[in-house]
């Protein structure tokens, strides 16, 4: 990746964005998406919903057939909890690797099943997911030690594995209003990673392979858990409890 063969997509919602001048100084297209229309930018989405999902498939939506070869897709804080210093410095980190797909946080997600929200996204899963990746059973505990919370390279033949349908039916999802805000944003960012870093479909694992590597993630929370203690997982730390 480099600001020749990138873009960097932000979803803002009413904060400061000087702090992107970082990327722009050193060469990078930034678009800036707004969560409902703005006089001053032109990219928005209609409605305040479905956090920064909406903003990032909108995109996709739109750019489709014409994305660049890498998209940084990022949220509207340089310095935040889930991530490690400043977003800028993050992003130049990524300047000539050749990751195709890379979570920019370094806080990591604990398991799905025990989540309040676990039937909430059977659901989701069933409708929006299982006709591209296979269904939910397949993947067991599959958040165990994944990086959390939506900021990420990836690159454009991973956004094309799945056809335009998949992320305009996500986008109309997140659109509507009949869903919890904040849990609906879940929904896709405790997923994305199956869509972009898909140990099947992406790094050819077997079932087998799969799910000794998450046996051992998720023995590693659970350690956590009780005994009340941070743990670290591929560089991150676990949240514990959602």
């Amino acid at each position: 990746m480099n600001p020749e063969n990138s873009v960097i997509v932000v979803s803002r919602h009413e904060k400061d964005m000087r702090w992107t001048q970082g990327f722009i100084s050193h060469g990078f297209h930034v678009l800036v998406y707004d969560h409902e229309p703005h006089q001053h930018h032109p990219y928005f989405v209609p409605k305040n919903r479905g956090r920064e999902a909406s903003v990032y498939l909108k995109y996709i939506i739109d750019y489709y057939d014409f994305l660049k070869p890498y998209t940084v897709f990022l949220q509207d804080e340089e310095k935040s909890w889930h991530h490690e210093g400043s977003l800028v410095d993050l992003v130049h980190e990524q300047i000539n690797k050749k990751d195709k797909f890379h979570n920019l946080n370094n806080r990591c997600m604990a398991l799905i099943e025990p989540n309040p929200l676990y039937p909430m996204m059977q659901d989701y899963f069933q409708k929006y997911l299982a006709p591209y990746i296979g269904p939910m059973e397949r993947y067991g505990d599959w958040t165990a030690g994944y990086r959390c919370c939506a900021q990420f390279v990836v690159h454009q033949s991973y956004i094309r594995k799945y056809p335009k349908k998949m992320y305009e039916d996500l986008y109309s999802y997140m659109m509507d209003g009949r869903h919890d805000e904040k849990a609906k944003g879940h929904m896709f960012e405790w997923t994305l990673h199956l869509l972009f870093d898909n140990p099947f479909l992406i790094h050819k694992m077997s079932e087998k392979e799969f799910h000794k590597k998450m046996k051992e993630r998720k023995n590693k929370i659970d350690e956590a858990l009780k005994n009340e203690k941070p743990a670290y997982i591929d560089g991150c730390r676990i949240i514990i409890a959602y």
